[in-house]
């Protein structure tokens, strides 16, 4: 069967669990976040990039009041397919075929763009040492059209762009991939972060990601124009690491405003 054949069967099969998510089954930590207050967003639909004009402190810490106002949307994060028979192990062994929503913002100012993610998470994993695995997020943007993108980590012929925090580090990532097992740290690490953990109700991560719109870099994203953008967590407390984590099953494309 065709790598094409392969990538979309999963597709389907994800869109399917997705359905059923939205639906009203078991969303991990919706009730936590307030679902009502954010706009619902789903792989395929368009959200606009704004400008804005806040000073960046105003935007750079977890709570800045930069954010206020700005449109926060929730998406639906499932179990990633497994790429190696041991995360399939792993989750058999968990039972944990549910998924987890995921609130976000994102916006344009001062030469930068900004996104602000948050997640339900009952407990703050920060220990990467052996045997541990710390709490984790992911953005990755597709560096050519979605259509010939994966959001499975891309393809050799159509690489991302991935943002990558972790609480053992408490620092982004800016990392390349093309396909399973091509993770690769590029040499431009222009990507900032900030995070805090808030441990009532029910306790929840936030993490704010920023850089230049523009980067030199040959894997790097540029925000001057639209751009896919699809997410990832991962939750230390049940193990999750590596391919075992829960997605955005798709892309979500980021229009900059007054661009038709």
């Amino acid at each position: 069967m065709g790598r094409t054949n392969v990538i979309a069967r999963i597709t389907n099969r994800l869109a399917a669990k997705l359905s059923v998510l939205v639906a009203g089954a078991s969303i991990v930590g919706c009730a936590a976040l307030d679902p009502e207050l954010a706009t619902p967003i789903a792989p395929g639909q368009t959200i606009v990039l704004a400008d804005v004009e806040p000073r960046d402190s105003d935007l750079a810490a977890t709570d800045g009041s930069g954010w206020r106002g700005l449109p926060e949307y929730r998406i639906e994060l499932i179990p990633a397919p497994p790429v190696h028979s041991s995360i399939t192990l792993r989750q058999t062994e968990r039972g944990d075929q549910v998924g987890q929503g995921l609130h976000f913002q994102a916006t344009r100012s001062n030469g930068r763009v900004w996104f602000r993610l948050r997640w339900h998470d009952a407990s703050e994993d920060r220990d990467g040492t052996l045997g541990h695995f710390p709490d984790a997020i992911a953005l990755q943007f597709a560096l050519q059209d979605s259509s010939r993108t994966s959001y499975l980590m891309g393809t050799p012929d159509a690489p991302v762009n991935i943002w990558h925090w972790k609480g053992s580090t408490d620092r982004a990532e800016n990392l390349a991939a093309g396909g399973f097992g091509s993770l690769t740290r590029v040499t431009e690490q222009g990507v900032e972060a900030a995070s805090a953990y808030r441990a009532g109700r029910g306790g929840e991560w936030i993490v704010v990601f920023s850089r230049a719109i523009e980067s030199e870099g040959e894997f790097e994203a540029s925000f001057a124009n639209s751009v896919p953008v699809a997410f990832a967590v991962w939750q230390g407390s049940i193990g999750q690491r590596d391919g075992d984590k829960l997605v955005s099953p798709g892309w979500v494309e980021l229009r900059i405003q007054g661009e038709s």
